[in-house]
């Protein structure tokens, strides 16, 4: 069975988790519903792993006076799990943390009390991931959108118990946060000594983040990577990220190899020992990644197009046989279409696709061709009978195009939607389709972007999101209006301003070089503008309250900023 039928006409069996999850029996048996016990496993002589109980693994390695930490938590509770774990090795100080990349972060803060000034080792890249989020590179200001999607991936909008609750990956959206900045950026085979420890750092390649970094510790023999997944890789993720090239993932995987390491540990994977072990892993792995990559361009020199690459990239069954090379996370069928996609862009080869009618119209003459929506609801139900899933959430997705409000119709959606989620072969289709379901059920809202918080534009660098305010003009307030507006923030000394001609806002960092004078400058504290910015405070208010100055008129300012879409509201954030 392929991962493209098993949406559609064939039977797979369903298991319940421990949390009441129901899944592909599959996920169920590898245990996805639940993460192991937390437990430190000694790998080498001072070199401890910490399992269980987190999406990440941390790595304690003791040197003579103090320990090196390697990743430190997904956030500040999980780092204080951690350093707890920690303690039941060593009393030892932390002489330095170590980021694999910027994804974990977020439980730094509990490995420096009473330990400040300590190394923060990183990818000379991780504290610009980390002040503008990583998955937002090629777009930074779509990062709202994709951090909707990056909820909807790991869970947050599911119940935690339940049919409809998380199998695998989870994410806490308002969990405290950590992260400490990296204060010693490494360049690609550096070599540094701290606390006795021997390290050499690579950085050429990278995973699942441009920030990836592998150590290798030489005394030990020790591997410390974010290459090797229990998984197959994501090179593309329903979330959305900026590309991850196959390649590379491959030669980092390779670069692994060719160190010869007698312990290999991991981000997410249990420790593999033995060098003859460790090699058969990871050249299975990177085969894996190639045989994807080369296939898929076989396959677009073949004139095949993104759906059809979705069958015909599959992987042997020598290579699927292999434990790091199953689904359960991502599923392969989603990757083929993405190369399709970094090769052509939009346009799949057919022609009728370049200018194809309204999605509307489509449904109206679907709907019309079955002989009306009564038919079309018969047809879908008949298709829930034979287990056509997709093809019966494709025909309920028709109606809903006709008449999006039709209670009927959003519930066989839903009943499509949760069916294909309870058989999917990876978490994320899983979290993806039963959050859509939720949706369609009105037991969760879940708004089209996630709007920031007044602490996440103090941690942002200070214009980013005056400068970000253009993508969220609406010309139909603006109008005719051309207006030049700077800010000036009083403890942080940014000077900026947006430059209003008409339906277009232009960011001007540099306001002395402007050909123009400012219309207004107005003045506050950066709290105060994060405040306006994320509509925590109203311009009325701040200017009522003397939190705002201006050199201009007040009334023009207020209209100014009220050209443009406020943030969503902060709406439930799971059903229970």
């Amino acid at each position: 069975m392929t991962m493209t039928d098993r949406y559609c006409g064939t039977t797979v069996e369903t298991a319940t988790a421990a949390n009441g999850a129901v899944a592909a029996a599959e996920l169920v048996s590898r245990g996805a519903g639940g993460r192991a016990d937390p437990h430190v496993v000694t790998v080498a002589e001072g070199v401890h792993t910490y399992v269980g109980g987190s999406i990440v693994n941390r790595t304690f390695i003791e040197g003579t006076d103090g320990v090196v930490v390697y990743d430190t938590g997904d956030d500040l509770a999980d780092g204080e799990q951690a350093y707890a774990a920690l303690r039941t090795v060593t009393d030892k100080p932390v002489a330095a943390v170590v980021y694999s990349h910027n994804h974990y972060a977020q439980g730094a803060l509990a490995f420096s009390t009473g330990e400040d000034g300590i190394p923060v080792i990183g990818h000379p890249r991780v504290n610009a991931n980390l002040a503008r989020g990583a998955d937002a590179v090629d777009f930074p200001e779509a990062a709202p959108a994709l951090a909707q999607r990056f909820r909807r991936q790991f869970a947050a909008y599911l119940p935690e118990e339940g049919p409809d609750a998380p199998m695998g990956a989870t994410y806490a959206a308002f969990t405290p946060r950590g992260a400490l900045p990296v204060n010693r950026a490494v360049t690609d085979g550096e070599e540094l000594t701290i606390a006795g420890v021997r390290m050499q750092f690579f950085t050429a390649h990278r995973s699942d983040s441009d920030d990836t970094l592998t150590v290798w510790l030489p005394d030990a023999e020790v591997a410390l990577n974010n290459f090797l997944w229990p998984n197959l890789p994501n090179f593309y993720a329903l979330r959305g990220t900026g590309f991850r090239d196959p390649r590379s993932w491959r030669d980092g995987i390779l670069l692994i190899r060719d160190l010869q390491p007698e312990h290999l540990l991991g981000t997410h994977t249990r420790p593999i020992q033995g060098a003859r072990r460790i090699r058969q892993t990871l050249e299975g792995y990177a085969d894996a990644i190639a045989y994807v990559y080369d296939q898929s361009l076989r396959g677009i020199l073949r004139g095949l197009g993104p759906d059809e690459l979705r069958g015909f990239v599959q992987l042997p069954e020598y290579l699927a046989a292999q434990p790091h090379n199953r689904a359960g996370y991502g599923e392969l069928q989603y990757q083929p279409p993405y190369l399709y996609e970094r090769v052509f862009g939009w346009f799949d080869g057919r022609p009728e696709n370049i200018n194809p009618p309204p999605r509307r119209l489509v449904a109206e003459r679907i709907v019309e061709g079955f002989g009306g929506p009564d038919r079309v609801r018969a047809a879908v139900d008949e298709a829930l009978d034979r287990e056509e899933l997709s093809w019966a959430a494709t025909l309920a997705g028709h109606l809903l195009d006709t008449d999006p409000h039709d209670p009927g119709a959003r519930a066989l959606k839903a009943r499509a939607l949760r069916a294909l989620g309870q058989r999917a072969g990876g978490s994320i289709a899983r979290h993806f389709y039963l959050s859509y379901a939720l949706e369609l059920e009105e037991r969760v809202e879940i708004p089209p972007s996630v709007p920031a918080t007044v602490e996440a534009v103090l941690r942002a660098p200070a214009g980013m999101h005056l400068d970000h305010l253009r993508v969220r003009l609406d010309p139909a307030r603006s109008g005719d209006t051309e207006r030049f507006v700077v800010v000036e923030l009083t403890d942080d000394g940014l000077r900026a301003g947006l430059h209003l001609r008409r339906a277009v806002c232009e960011y001007v960092a540099d306001v002395a070089r402007h050909p123009d004078e400012p219309d207004a400058t107005v003045s506050m504290t950066r709290r105060t503008w994060a405040e306006l910015v994320t509509g925590t405070r109203t311009w009325p208010a701040a200017l009522d309250e003397g939190r705002v100055t201006v050199k201009g008129n007040a009334d023009d300012v207020v209209e100014f900023f009220g050209f443009f879409d406020p943030q969503p509201e902060v709406r439930h954030v799971a059903s229970r």
